[in-house]
């Protein structure tokens, strides 16, 4: 059997003696769509840098295709596959849309590291994979616009379209439909749900109906545990849910 895309095997989180992941367990097999959701201080987010390597677990392993991540650094997940957005966008704002899409590609062509003098347009395979990424992700439009300029809703995409620079195999979404209008959040679920059918998604999302349209299995964290999992039918159903989170949820809307 093929190893998983994603593994994480009973992962332990603390800060200062607060537990922000007890002993998660999550397996997600390569091509796989899955919906993080849960409250606020579940643990989602910390699962997310676990991932990416920006927190380093206590205890427990996280492996990448069969891989073991623990001790791995940012950049070398990224090159074993791993990409990733934010909850807050992190684009360089002053920057033209299409700069802000070569800057990411540059970064994992090996050639621009060492020719930090010439324009990175000249690099070569960096134009061409820009100008397809920013045609794939209708942005050829905006090419030149500051990003600053680009309404919220294309800000998110962009930044979509940045974490493809590397080709991942395997992309985290920190809440892509955050802030957004009902009419540009429909939208990012057309864009995410067009994504590759190879590439693992994984999606933490506070929106329900973009969390079970988007998932093939939901995840739900509570109290940095896994609360709950399955398919989204499943998981709307789930009396346990349903009293920890989607009522309270529901409460809330």
């Amino acid at each position: 059997m093929a190893e998983p895309a994603v593994s994480v095997q009973d992962v332990r989180v603390t800060f200062r003696g607060v537990t922000a992941l007890d002993g998660v367990n999550l397996t997600v097999p390569a091509g796989q769509r899955r919906a993080l959701i849960g409250p606020n201080g579940a643990g989602k987010t910390t699962l997310f840098n676990v991932l990416s390597g920006v927190i380093r677990p206590d205890a427990g392993r996280v492996s990448l295709f069969g891989e073991d991540m623990n001790r791995a650094s940012v950049q070398a997940r990224a090159q074993k596959g791993l990409g990733r957005t934010f909850q807050i966008t992190n684009l360089l704002s002053d920057l033209s849309v299409r700069d802000n899409v070569m800057l990411a590609v540059a970064a994992v062509k090996p050639s621009a590291r060492i020719t930090f003098w010439r324009s990175l347009a000249t690099v070569p395979g960096v134009a061409d994979r820009t100008e397809e990424l920013l045609r794939r992700w209708e942005l050829w439009g905006v090419r030149d616009h500051v990003v600053s300029e680009l309404a919220y809703g294309q800000q998110r995409v962009l930044e979509i379209a940045m974490a493809l620079a590397s080709d991942p195999r395997v992309l985290l979404l920190d809440e892509p439909t955050a802030g957004l209008s009902k009419r540009d959040a429909a939208m990012l679920t057309d864009v995410a749900a067009a994504l590759p059918e190879s590439l693992s998604l994984l999606v933490i999302e506070h929106d329900m109906d973009v969390a079970f349209t988007l998932g093939d299995v939901v995840t739900v964290l509570a109290d940095g545990k896994v609360l709950a999992e399955g398919p989204p039918d499943v998981i709307r159903a789930s009396p346990v849910v349903i009293e920890t989170y989607l009522g309270e949820h529901d409460d809330a809307a």
